[in-house]
């Protein structure tokens, strides 16, 4: 993906989980809004940004959540 000067886009994970997808090399933005950044949630491990105009590409690894059901005692 070729981001320019200012590009801002975003890759949504179970409707719920907002993954940036910005132009944020050499910025200075809060830390949970940059590139790679699960939004107002956790920011990226590090800026590996490369300058507008240069191919740029992450993988995004997500496992959602799993909840197992345990059957409870009738007089819970």
């Amino acid at each position: 993906m070729v981001l320019f000067d200012g590009g801002n886009s975003r890759v949504f994970l179970h409707n719920r989980y907002e993954v940036q997808v910005l132009d944020s090399y050499q910025s200075q933005t809060y830390p949970n809004g940059q590139a790679a950044a699960v939004f107002g949630q956790l920011p990226p491990l590090v800026n590996a940004s490369r300058a507008p105009g240069l191919w740029q590409t992450y993988d995004i690894v997500f496992h959602g959540p799993r909840f197992w059901i345990r059957e409870l005692p009738e007089n819970h």
